[in-house]
């Protein structure tokens, strides 16, 4: 779900971009798309997510019903012919699994998550970088890292940002997406991602959704469990540098033994203060205003406690759009933000994530991370 919200929002940031600048015909073709995929991620998500979802498609097909009206002011073939080449680009890697490009985020581009950020650098990247030195003094290194939290606060953010700060390739891939339906696939493709991580001296392999491939075995063992333990256990003997790195909402799904082989488990828990603070001022980082904007008071407002990265994100969607609207409807030359955009959009938002949902994790690390000595095998015997 992961690659298609990225999608989503590749869609909107250049419908918003397309309409700054009055290239009104590519700015409906892009609003139509985002609410199309949003529309897909509300079919494929649950309860207070699906809704929002839901929300935001009617809000991006409302949008683009305004913007059919003009689309007859520009030409698009040049940005459809941008978004080809893109496509193409990304087509002629040499793996299916790896993203053109290394990624260039780092981990002062993640808003707040400090305690996090502390624990991947001393734990995964700092052990990948100086691998001899933690050898020297008898400290294991490797293994890589598995994120587990609520959705929408940064794990994919945080994977790309360790491959940046190691210059590493950078390897990606949802769990539902290596699953196939035929006898032996899964097994294969998850053969064909390691190796083909294994022929770059830095790699990260980053599976999103990791529960929906690595589902606690039963009676009868589940191949693709298996195959994981294979190939991380020769992934870890290699000289070259690699780093495993899982993402889930789902931690209690995982299998004991395929847990057991990322060394550390990560929690990626909701923004606070300071952190909803970086996000919205990122989110709203050169565009116009008509006044400045009080991203202290934002962060602090009522509303907005709660929310999620993602949903901080669909609160400044919502507010571009209804910039975009009001200049639509004042024939206005370019869209600007009024302060009232923001905070109605923030009046309007509905938290994704439930107090229930972030007990249930608190109640898992309760029980099998608060004491180091408990053994992951213990987690199937629950």
């Amino acid at each position: 779900m992961t690659f298609l919200k990225d999608k989503k929002d590749e869609r909107a940031r250049l419908a918003i971009e397309a309409a700054t600048a009055r290239r009104f015909r590519t700015a409906y073709v892009h609003a139509a798309e985002t609410a199309r995929l949003a529309f897909c991620l509300a079919e494929t998500s649950e309860g207070a997510i699906a809704r929002a979802y839901l929300d935001d498609a009617n809000g991006w097909l409302d949008l683009a019903a305004s913007l059919k009206g003009l689309q007859n002011q520009t030409d698009v073939e040049s940005d459809i012919g941008k978004s080809q080449m893109f496509r193409t680009s990304q087509s002629k890697s040499s793996s299916r699994w790896l993203v053109e490009g290394r990624p260039t985020e780092r981990f002062s581009d993640v808003a707040g998550l400090e305690e996090v950020k502390r624990i991947v650098f001393d734990d995964v990247i700092n052990a990948a970088k100086y691998s001899d030195a933690y050898r020297a003094m008898g400290v294991e290194s490797g293994g890589g890292a598995l994120m587990y939290g609520p959705p929408g606060n940064g794990k994919t953010l945080i994977a790309r940002a360790i491959a940046g700060e190691l210059n590493a390739a950078f390897f990606a891939v949802s769990g539902a997406l290596i699953k196939d339906k035929y006898v032996g696939e899964t097994e294969k493709n998850m053969r064909r991602l390691f190796e083909d991580a294994a022929q770059y001296d830095r790699a990260v392999v980053f599976i999103d959704e990791v529960h929906s491939l690595l589902t606690r075995r039963g009676s009868e063992k589940a191949c693709a469990v298996d195959e994981f333990l294979v190939m991380t256990d020769g992934f870890a003997k290699l000289d070259n540098t690699m780093l495993i790195l899982g993402a889930t909402n789902y931690p209690w799904l995982i299998d004991a033994a395929a847990l057991r082989r990322f060394k550390n488990l990560v929690y990626v828990g909701m923004p606070d203060v300071a952190a909803l603070r970086q996000i919205l001022e990122r989110q709203f980082k050169d565009v116009p205003s008509r006044e400045p904007l009080e991203f202290d008071r934002y962060a602090t407002e009522t509303k907005t406690k709660g929310l999620s990265g993602a949903d901080v994100a669909q609160v400044a969607e919502t507010a571009k759009k209804s910039a975009i609207r009001r200049m639509i409807k004042e024939g206005a030359s370019a869209p600007t933000l009024v302060p009232n955009d923001i905070e109605s959009a923030i009046s309007n938002a509905k938290p994704t994530v439930s107090e229930e949902t972030i007990r249930k994790y608190r109640d898992w690390e309760a029980k099998f991370c608060g004491d180091k000595s408990i053994d992951v095998a213990d987690l199937n015997n629950d």
